[in-house]
């Protein structure tokens, strides 16, 4: 084997078997190259480049570096006429032979997988758990299966998870698809930092069903740069008893996704480097306190706020240099105040109880309110104590992009919006008919939840005509025989029976007419009560105000998408204001029975 490592010593030119993997690395953007043996373009060999780019049919392209005689070229080469350029290898290689130099790599670490570049071996870099993004779960028999991206490769696998036994951890994770980031030959060469298929150092990433998750977290390193705290599966079980209050000077990403913290402690003493915080699906009982003067980037996700918001409005006075705040589903907030000069975008969508916002961001050219259906108050600071920091002669951005698809807002909040100079607004009730159906990125349950929210119908008296109007308003079909889908009794009003639907004629036949109108229809035309009248009316009383019962809600969109994530949205959505409107309506049947007791009983006498 050391023979073959040398290569063949009468053509100084060959590359040396030892550095072939080097040769095939050239995928890395940026891998420094030799042109050697090309015969019709001789005048390129010895000139030196660099790789741009993966190989294209067996060819890889080169950015040819400029010479006295000669402009700089971009030419497609095959791995036979590169070499490796002024790299540890090589250099090596020329100084003390093929053979040597092979046994020194395998002391020198890759400079992306940090392990020894020993001849034979393979690099193989993980997906950085930092930058993987969820795009959808589902849970499968006893299997969750989780569509990720990998923001480093920009590419999507699939990891599959055992549910285990209940009460338990779940199983070991498997990947199908891209299995590694990276995987190819190592490489001693500097990675451009737009590369980020590399093992970072300093970062720490724990998985939040691990028994001794809470001693790691403990325990961290007084370096860690980067933190990852995610659970896999369906999240960690609650009173895990996870903290974070340790002192970390070096931390500047932080990343908590379904796990069951109950104290998160980030304050300018104990990480004053924290520029990137991300929180998804945090219980709402954690004691969160952010207070992080370098922050850049702020993302909440699936997070419910038990103090109306005020601890991240206190995160977003201290953050004043702020750059992105993104949410999805941030609840439980009343007003949200921005601050910051370099503040770029924000994203609120589906903050459904937010009632106003307030920003001073002179820099601001994203604001996406869509979907918050509470929407009151907006209001553009004009004067602000960080005026007095910003660039002599500054001018804002020509544009600020404004999405209100699907969300419920206020005469101040429009008027505010309207009035605003660069605000190019999209979304509005006006624009939806010129629009994609659903609109711009919307979709069947935001806008459902719209005109629900809007009180679609008022005039309708029973909860099957509210729930039919919400979804014509909300541009979902409505299947022929929708209303008998349903299968029980009591979906439409006492004493009705007809199925027709709003703006129907008398003399037309509904195509929403059900079975069971057609099989009942003589009971009730004959006038005697329903044995069913008093389901009818706890229906009607669930779908007061125009808004439809939540099970009719889901059952609309099950039947109308076809789909079961539609469902959990709308009971994650509804299910609370249901419960809340069903021991109201316990209690006022309890009182007009008492009433209908007392009445009976004055009758009697």
């Amino acid at each position: 084997r050391v023979t073959a490592l040398k290569g063949d010593a009468a053509d100084p030119s060959a590359t040396p078997a030892a550095l072939e993997e080097l040769v095939a690395a050239a995928a890395a953007a940026g891998h420094p190259v030799v042109v050697q043996g090309l015969e019709r373009r001789g005048e390129l060999n010895g000139r030196r480049g660099t790789v741009a780019g993966p190989a294209k049919d067996g060819r890889f392209p080169v950015e040819l570096e400029a010479t006295g005689d000669h402009g700089a070229v971009r030419v497609a080469l095959v791995p036979a006429n590169l070499r490796p350029g002024d790299t540890v290898a090589s250099l090596l290689a020329g100084a003390i032979g093929a053979d040597a130099a092979a046994n020194v790599q395998g002391l020198v670490p890759c400079a992306r997988c940090t392990e020894p570049c020993r001849p034979g071996s393979r690099c193989l870099v993980p997906h950085p758990p930092n930058l993987v993004t969820d795009r959808s779960t589902m849970c499968t028999g006893e299997l969750i299966s989780a569509s990720k991206h990998c923001g480093a490769c920009n590419r999507h696998f699939t990891e599959i998870t055992p549910l285990g036994a209940p009460g338990g951890p779940p199983g070991e994770s498997r990947v199908e698809g891209s299995q590694w980031c990276y995987e190819g030959a190592h490489t001693t060469a500097a990675l451009p930092e737009s590369d980020q298929r590399r093992v970072t150092p300093d970062a720490v990433h724990l998985d939040a069903n691990d028994p001794g998750c809470a001693a790691a977290l403990r325990a961290l390193p007084r370096t860690t740069r980067v933190l990852t705290v995610r659970a896999r599966g369906l999240g960690a079980e609650e009173g895990s008893g996870l903290e974070l209050d340790a002192h970390l000077p070096f931390l500047e990403e932080l990343q908590l996704e379904c796990a069951a913290f109950t104290s998160v402690q980030l304050t300018r003493d104990k990480t004053p480097s924290l520029k990137s915080l991300r929180l998804e699906h945090v219980p709402s009982e954690c004691d969160l306190c952010v207070d992080a003067p370098a922050l850049r980037e702020a993302s909440f996700h699936f997070y419910t706020a038990e103090d109306r918001g005020e601890g991240i409005n206190r995160m977003l006075e201290t953050a004043t240099r702020l750059e992105t705040f993104h949410s999805y589903k941030l609840w439980g907030v009343d007003h949200i105040r921005f601050a910051s000069n370099a503040l770029t975008e924000v994203d609120l969508r589906r903050a459904d109880s937010l009632g106003g916002i307030s920003l001073w961001a002179p820099r601001l050219e994203s604001l996406c309110l869509q979907g918050c259906y509470s929407l009151e108050h907006v209001h553009f600071v004009e004067d602000h104590a960080l005026a007095s920091e910003l660039p002599e002669g500054f001018q804002p951005p020509e544009a600020l992009r404004v999405n209100v698809l699907n969300a419920c807002l206020g005469p101040q909040a429009l008027s505010a919006l309207r009035a605003h100079p660069r605000a190019l607004i999209h979304g509005l009730e006006e624009e939806e008919e010129e629009m994609q159906p659903f609109g711009l990125g919307g979709n069947p349950a935001e806008a459902f939840f719209r005109n629900v929210r809007r009180g679609v119908a008022p005039e309708a008296t029973t909860p099957m005509e509210r729930l039919l109007a919400s979804m014509r308003a909300s541009g979902i079909a409505v299947p022929p025989g929708f209303a008998s889908g349903f299968g029980m009794r009591g979906v439409h009003g006492p004493g009705e029976g007809s199925g027709k639907s709003e703006g129907e004629g008398e003399g037309e036949e509904s195509e929403y007419e059900s079975d069971y109108d057609s099989e009942e229809g003589e009971e009730e035309d004959s006038g005697e009560e329903d044995e069913d009248s008093d389901e009818d009316e706890d229906l009607a009383a669930l779908g007061g105000g125009g808004a439809p019962p939540a099970w009719l809600a889901a059952m609309a969109l099950r039947q109308a998408v076809g789909t079961t994530g539609g469902l959990r949205e709308v009971f994650a959505h509804l299910a609370g204001g249901l419960v809340d409107e069903e021991e109201e309506d316990d209690e006022e049947e309890e009182a007009e029975e008492e009433e209908e007791a007392e009445e009976e009983e004055e009758a009697e006498e």
